[in-house]
């Protein structure tokens, strides 16, 4: 303690402890002298080694300039010192007296390497790393989905003075252009190798686009059967990209609402069926994301009504429902519909086995008459309904009309009848009918000739109408009668009465015909008809007077008419008199 002075040095102090530094290399033997001037003994032996050696700066070799490929540089270092070592810029470890420093990007670089001693060396000579040269994108473009037949346009737009050059999987495609546009027929991988012409460096890629497949069905759906009030559905499976449906009845589209539902989608379902929806011609048309579509099968929907049983009879007679069963205490109740019958009027039985309706009017007839049967032992089930037709008396309320018609013009008779279950059979006097020729409707309520000929000429038409309630009735006869046909265009009548004269009139073996007027002759020609329509006598008239030889014309009453440039400009009558 205090102060004390040590030695060699002459370092003084007071603490405990202290550092003598600034010592060179050798051995030191230190003693200390405290305040009482008393020396201690030598210390032990204290060696300083001799200062480390710097390692050598590294030397440069080979350096190498990034490239197309490699886009970063690199540099051989050598004379480095033995041991472990440290490089720097990087912090590269290593022990081997040379190395290569790798990823050096475009600069300049002073490499020093640090030994085991921790002792760094002076800065290697310049280390200079070019800059990459310029590697083109090659952009194909994105992969894609087209449909066929239509096209697309791949790459990118083009980088001045570099050149492009594309191939194809499966080949048959170049092009030389940056962005093509292609039209493929299945699915193909294009290739673009892209040049940049000053670094004459290259890249490529690729692109591939497909085709959107066309709607295939796999499963047609199937023929359905089903009893009102159920439920029914209509099932397709098909193939295909982005697939849309339309259920159909025939051509019509289903929409959804209302019983129908699934009208867009792989199933159709109709809940609650009822009548209205049987149909042979269910189908579904299938699109994909193309334009292309596909129809299934007609497939047919068949709704069996629940069983029924019908009798029909006539106004003012009598039915009579009849019912059994056995058991006991059996109790019956008729209904029409779910209306509880009651006795009264002309309804007796109402809870009997045995309704009876007499007398049966119109206001009868129903589709479902049932009745509810109970005993001790309760029968369950669902009552049959039983169909009750009324047929009201057969009445002719209007008769056929005779008919005049003209030479391939139609005719038509008809009769207004009332009753139910009503048959017609036209006649010609006693001679039925048939369809066929120029003849419709001979079975119905009217009858039509079409076109009238002279054969069709009778004063006897008329038609038979049967019902199941009243004996057969028969119209009045009815004739049909032919017609000059009417003129079209026919000029005034003074214009007409002065064209032409017929004399002599009546007349016998034959007739003058005299155009009034020789400077208006422009194809003229006269037609003369019998009583039946029939043309007996067609001649062109081409001066002023013609002489028509009448021999063969049988005595009667005959029509005649002038026409010019197919317009009647004059009729009149003519009378055989031989």
């Amino acid at each position: 303690a205090g102060n004390w002075t040590i030695n060699p040095g002459a370092v003084t102090g007071s603490t405990t402890s202290t550092t003598i530094s600034g010592l060179v290399a050798g051995t030191y033997h230190f003693t200390v002298t405290n305040a009482a001037v008393c020396t201690s003994i030598p210390s032990a032996n204290v060696v300083i080694t001799a200062v480390p050696e710097a390692p050598a700066a590294p030397i440069v070799g080979t350096i190498t300039h990034p490239t197309c490929v490699l886009v970063t540089g690199s540099v051989v270092l050598s004379g480095l010192p033995a041991g472990n070592w440290t490089i720097n810029p990087g912090s590269v470890t290593g022990s081997t007296t040379s190395t290569t420093i790798s990823g050096l990007v475009a600069g300049t670089y002073h490499f020093t390497v640090t030994n085991a001693a921790v002792c760094a060396s002076l800065a290697s000579a310049n280390v200079v790393i070019a800059v990459a040269p310029e590697v083109p994108a090659a952009i194909a473009g994105a992969d894609r989905t087209i449909c066929l037949n239509s096209n697309t346009q791949i790459g990118a737009s083009a980088v001045n003075g570099n050149t492009y050059k594309w191939s194809s999987v499966p080949a048959g495609f170049t092009s030389t252009l940056a962005n093509p546009t292609v039209k493929p027929l299945l699915t193909t991988i294009y290739t673009v190798v892209e040049t940049n012409s000053a670094s004459n460096c290259q890249n490529t890629n690729s692109v591939t686009v497909s085709l959107y497949t066309a709607p295939d069905i796999k499963t047609q759906p199937a023929d359905q059967t089903v009893c009102i009030d159920e439920s029914v559905s209509f099932g397709v499976t098909a193939s295909g990209a982005d697939l849309t449906y339309q259920w159909r009845k025939g051509t019509l589209a289903l929409t959804n609402g209302g019983n129908i539902s699934g009208a867009t989608s792989a199933m159709l379902t109709i809940n609650h069926v009822n009548v209205s929806d049987a149909a042979s011609n269910y189908n579904v048309l299938i699109a994909g994301a193309c334009s292309a579509f596909e129809t299934s099968k007609n497939v047919t929907l068949t709704v069996n009504k629940v069983p029924s049983i019908s009798t029909s009879v006539c106004v003012g007679s009598s039915v009579n429902f009849s019912a059994s069963s056995t058991g006991a205490g059996v109790t019956y109740q008729w209904r029409k519909g779910d209306i509880n019958l009651a006795d009264g009027g002309n309804i007796s039985g109402t809870t009997s086995a045995t309704l009876s309706i007499n007398p049966v009017n119109i206001s009868d007839a129903s589709p479902n008459y049932n009745v509810i049967i109970n005993g001790l032992c309760s029968p369950g089930g669902t009552p049959l309904n039983i169909g009750l037709l009324v047929n009201s008396t057969l009445n002719i309320v209007s008769e056929p009309t005779n008919q005049v018609v003209c030479v391939d013009n139609s005719a038509t008779f008809s009769v207004g009848t009332t009753g139910s279950a009503l048959t017609y059979q036209w006649r010609k006097g006693t001679i039925s009918l048939i369809n066929g020729g120029n003849i419709s409707g001979a079975t119905s309520a009217t009858l039509t000739i079409n076109p009238v000929n002279a054969a069709d000429v009778a004063s006897d038409y008329n038609v038979v109408v049967t019902g199941p309630c009243s004996p057969i009735a028969t119209s009045k006869n009815v004739s049909l009668s032919l017609c000059i046909p009417t003129p079209n265009n026919s000029i005034g009548a003074g214009d007409a009465e002065n064209t032409v004269t017929i004399y002599p009139n009546p007349f016998t073996s034959s007739i003058d015909i005299k155009v009034n007027d020789v400077s208006k002759i422009k194809g003229y020609e006269l037609k003369i008809y019998n009583i039946l329509g029939e043309v007996v006598i067609n001649i062109p008239i081409t001066k002023d007077i013609t002489t028509l030889k009448t021999g063969n014309l049988s005595p009667g009453i005959y029509l005649y008419e002038v026409n010019s440039n197919n317009k009647t400009i004059q009729t009149g009558k003519l009378i055989s008199g031989k």
